[in-house]
């Protein structure tokens, strides 16, 4: 079998006024891991998927309605069926770990290899942030 779990990118990549959600996503991906090296010998899969902004009523609500998302991390929400498509095909395939989007993918694999460039940008976005929040 295989364990499913849904992540964030935002586990993967903190980013402004998301501290309490990136931290839950960081300890997701950090248990999915470890719980992979202590199953996969017993033969149970586990994929982390990180689908990246999803046409949901979250996403509508939160912090980083469509504009910011577009706007800061270049990326569209995709509905919630191509999301759970991905994971069918990454359940399939035997994937470990499934990004939504090449690009996103791309994205966060640049920002981890790159963390004095990741510093730099999250500054950037954090500062153009505070700006629009102070001017509501």
């Amino acid at each position: 079998g295989t364990l499913v779990f849904v992540s964030s990118g935002f586990g993967a990549l903190p980013f402004p006024y998301t501290a309490a959600y990136c931290a839950s996503k960081h300890a997701l991906n950090g248990f999915a891991g470890s719980l992979r090296a202590e199953v996969e010998p017993l033969g149970l899969r586990v994929l982390l998927v990180l689908p990246g902004g999803t046409r949901t009523a979250f996403f509508a609500a939160n912090a980083y309605p469509e504009d910011v998302l577009s706007r800061y991390l270049l990326q569209r929400s995709v509905p919630p069926d191509r999301v759970g498509a991905a994971i069918v095909r990454a359940v399939i395939r035997g994937r470990r770990r499934a990004v939504i989007g090449a690009f996103n993918d791309l994205a966060l694999r640049l920002l981890g290899a790159l963390p004095e460039v990741q510093g730099e940008y999250l500054s950037f976005v954090g500062k153009r942030i505070s700006k629009r929040r102070g001017a509501k």
